[in-house]
């Protein structure tokens, strides 16, 4: 046995950094003298140094800043250290973990015990945006102190992602106590949130868990996150059960009736958004849409929904201006949740162009109409499929009704193919006609038929078809599988880098397990094949594109699906269904007045029977997915030290015998947890290990 110095070279800086620790040497291991020599020699000036310690004082302050030659920047706060000293030569330092640290004095720029204020960079803005927070009702600007966050906030459900700005490009925002950026990244605002504004190359030495062996000792694990300005976020949120659902009425031309599809009426349009959600007045055109639930040329006032349509674009309620919107009027019996649940799950999966969905109270004419969901319309816009240039891309609906002036039958598969963008006829938006959109589909088609991964991977986006199926298989989808309402686009046939995107998602009325039996949904399927549920060509296409598109394939819709069971996406979503139903209950009560349907006692059972059942079936999916795609681009915050494990947790309470260097026993059968208590500095052993007491 012998006491062995070790060097660890890191990665991102390429410094040498002394480790000290006790390591077992086979004396008959075949090394040369020389080797020897030196491994002596380093031994003997860690002796040194460590012998050094007690003779040296203890660095001063609550936090230790190493400044090192490099430019990046250690921060030790004073409870992870047991010893902070320089001895002129070394930097030497003992942390919780029962390491030692040993850094040449050349390789350090300087020592300090306070932050320069460069080291504190402040967030300047924080914003909570309707276009990235779905449920949202409006527009929040975040009141910012010199390390706190607050706001008040009317949303549906607890979960936000807020937009943050700094003063240099050179800051990011984390997420405390990790090194997750946190841009993008929803959380939980249940309680207090805090994030971290942080220079590059300046990390915190910190506890990342810690385990209580016996009363008197704990064994910590450390890492390395970043470090500097700490910010805690308190949201105040309205109460939904008081806040009112916004009105929309629709005054047509002389009180006309809607009674077509096809053509326009002209209307007034009022949006209240009763003070909780934007409000304006303007002119609109409208008309009526749908297929089979649409009946209005026979029931002028049956419960149908309608297209809205403005000459220059709107921002309705909120949200991101467009020319087009829809008011769905979920006219199924129980449906009046399904689609602002479905798209909440789009939303939080990142599915293509995912829709907003607001509750709305319509009235025509001054009648009223029952509880709406006001959406964007799907198509090329800003508020929709937002593209630069929309010339050479095109936009297609798979759907069995085959009802659109502009369509085709692909190859093979025979799918009915609707071409909603570009019209052909406009040649002054498009360069595309229908035969190249065809032959450009049909080599998508082909490819999967033929399970050729090497196109498929040219041609598909995998990420978009991932995110897109997992949502659809999730909520049992069944419409897209005939197929119904199956979206995909692609933005530049020309190119051959552009591949096809599938989204938007759209249309939950026979989702969520829904049972045509008793007209109820979230009660069965929680465990159904989705794949299996039915053979017809939209199951045919979507299955050869799912299961014949390679390894790649596997791992995107793995990597889909790890993310939301592992990272608040499930709990974002059972939150916001909870939520839903107590905001729009007065509102189904009203349309169970007039047309039977929004009871209490129907819709909040549905609410908690639908929590039940979408943590249900994502645990089984979940569970059935090759857990041998493991994600390979995800980075673990990186450990400075050895881990805790059961077996060093073990070790903590066995007898052992302590000896002095020269061999004099000075603790016999002492819990090796004990076993330090009371030792006068110098290197001891024990179970030919060693250790070091330095006062």
């Amino acid at each position: 046995m012998q006491f062995d110095k070790y060097f660890m070279e890191k990665p991102a800086t390429k410094r040498k950094i002394y480790y000290f620790c006790n390591r077992e040497m086979n004396v008959l291991t075949d090394i040369s003298l020389r080797w020897r020599m030196w491994r002596l020699l380093a031994v003997i000036v860690t002796m040194t140094a460590c012998l050094a310690v007690a003779a040296q004082p203890e660095i001063a302050g609550d936090t230790l800043f190493v400044y090192y030659r490099d430019g990046h920047i250690d921060v030790y706060p004073r409870q992870v250290l047991t010893h902070a000293q320089n001895n002129g030569k070394w930097l030497i330092l003992n942390t919780i973990d029962d390491e030692w640290l040993v850094e040449e004095l050349t390789d350090i720029d300087s020592i300090g015990t306070t932050a320069p204020p460069a080291l504190l960079p402040a967030i300047t803005q924080v914003k909570l945006k309707v276009s990235t927070n779905y449920g949202l009702m409006d527009d929040v600007t975040c009141t910012l102190g010199p390390d706190s966050i607050t706001a008040q906030v009317n949303a549906i459900g607890k979960w936000l992602i807020p937009d943050f700005k700094t003063g240099s490009d050179q800051v990011t925002i984390y997420l405390d106590g990790t090194d997750t950026p946190a841009a993008g990244r929803r959380r939980n605002f249940a309680g207090d949130v805090a994030y971290v504004a942080a220079m590059p190359q300046c990390h915190l030495i910190a506890v990342k868990d810690s385990t209580v062996v016996s009363p008197d000792t704990t064994l910590y694990t450390l890492h390395r996150v970043p470090f500097g300005r700490r910010y805690a976020m308190h949201v105040d949120f309205g109460n939904l059960a008081t806040l009112p659902v916004p009105r929309i009425d629709i005054n047509t031309e002389d009180g006309r009736p809607i009674l077509s599809k096809t053509d326009y009426l002209w209307a007034e349009i009022i949006v209240n958004g009763q003070g909780v959600y934007p409000s304006m007045t303007d002119s609109v055109r409208v008309r009526g849409r749908g297929n089979s639930s649409w009946n209005g040329d026979t029931v002028a006032n049956a419960k149908n929904s309608y297209r809205l349509k403005f000459d220059v674009k709107k921002g309705v309620l909120g949200l991101k201006k467009g020319k087009n919107w829809v008011l769905l009027a979920n006219k199924q019996s129980g449906s009046m949740m399904t689609n602002a649940v479905g798209m909440k799950v789009a939303s939080v999966v990142g599915t293509a162009a995912w829709n907003h969905i607001v509750p709305v109270n319509l009235y025509i004419n001054g009648e009223y109409r029952g509880n709406y969901n006001l959406t964007e319309k799907i198509g090329f816009s800003n508020n929709s499929i937002d593209l630069p240039d929309e010339t050479r891309a095109t936009l297609l609906e798979i759907d069995a009704y085959y009802n659109e002036p502009q369509r085709f039958r692909s190859s093979p598969y025979s799918l009915p193919m609707l071409v909603h963008e570009p019209e052909f006829a406009d040649t002054l938006s498009t360069v595309l006609t229908q035969a190249k959109v065809k032959t450009e589909f049909n080599k998508l088609a082909r490819a999967a038929y033929d399970g050729n991964v090497e196109s498929l991977q040219k041609l598909l986006d995998y990420d978009s078809f991932a995110r897109y199926i997992m949502v659809n298989e999730l909520l049992y989808n069944l419409e897209i599988l005939f197929p119904k309402s199956l979206w995909c686009y692609r933005e530049n046939l020309e190119d051959e880098s552009s591949k096809w995107i599938f989204g938007p998602v759209w249309d939950w009325d026979w989702s969520f397990g829904y049972d045509a039996v008793y007209y109820r949904y979230s009660y069965v399927n929680t465990t159904s094949d989705f794949w299996n549920a039915t053979v017809k060509s939209g199951q045919r296409f979507l299955k050869a594109l799912r299961f014949n598109s390679g390894e790649e394939m596997e791992r995107a819709y793995y990597n889909v699906w790890k993310d939301f069971m592992e990272n608040g996406g499930l709990d974002d979503v059972m939150d916001y269904c909870q939520n839903y139903q107590t905001y729009v209950q007065k509102s189904f009560t009203l349309n169970y007045n007039k047309w039977r349907d929004g009871s209490t006692s129907t819709y909040r059972p549905m609410a908690s029977n639908t929590n039940v059942w979408l943590r249900t079936r994502s645990n089984f999916l979940y569970s059935a997915i090759n857990p041998d795609f493991e994600p390979v681009d995800e980075q673990p915050v990186e450990d400075i030290r050895t881990p805790v494990d059961e077996t060093r947790a073990a070790r903590a309470d066995e007898p052992v015998d302590v000896f002095t260097l020269q061999g004099v026993c000075v603790r016999r059968q002492v819990p090796r947890s004990q076993m330090k208590s009371g030792l006068a500095p110098g290197i001891y052993i024990t179970n030919q290990e060693k250790f070091i007491i330095s006062r």
